[in-house]
């Protein structure tokens, strides 16, 4: 039979190590919450907002832009920080036809990613007008819906370090 002690023992260095690695490794890993794209016909460029809320852009950020038109890359662009604490704006030079798919995916530098897709559905009333036709005024361009906005939620300091004190209580009082 093994010694009571023992157990207890080997418990309490588990909830020690465990708060530990809590605090020392947050689980604070999060893609990033929207990502709104437009698109810019005259000047050719596709600006990327990319909204990414962290408390250190040193350590926490956009590590990677990707850029897929019709499915074939034309943007893979790596980060090593994030210029602000919760929006990013990066705007790339992409020539851009009616009909092309564009589809961007935000990556945060803990792992989690976001990707959203845009139509480019018909041509921009500037590309019109230079035809000399009459012109309307051009739809905007279609794009998902946008995300909800993000819910906020009290954060922890601590992370799961109630929710393992109070199972090492319910396990040391059932023993």
């Amino acid at each position: 039979m093994k010694n009571p002690g023992s157990f207890r023992y080997g418990l309490a260095a588990f909830i020690v190590l465990a708060a530990i690695a809590l605090i020392v490794f947050p689980a604070s890993a999060h893609a990033p919450s929207d990502i709104q794209l437009s698109y810019n016909d005259a000047a050719k460029e596709l600006t990327v907002v990319i909204t990414h809320p962290v408390p250190d852009p040193q350590s926490h950020y956009i590590r990677n832009v990707k850029v897929k038109v019709n499915d074939a890359v034309s943007v893979d662009r790596d980060y090593t920080s994030q210029p602000a604490q919760d929006i990013v704006t990066y705007t790339y030079s992409l020539p851009l036809n009616p009909g092309d798919t564009i589809r961007v995916t935000a990556t945060c530098s803990q792992g989690p990613s976001l990707t959203k897709t845009m139509d480019i559905e018909s041509p921009s009333a500037a590309a019109a007008a230079v035809s000399g036709y009459p012109v309307e005024p051009a739809p905007p361009l279609a794009a998902e819906a946008p995300a909800p906005a993000p819910v906020t939620t009290q954060k922890s300091a601590f992370g799961l370090l109630p929710v393992i004190a109070a199972a090492a209580f319910v396990l040391a009082k059932k023993r």
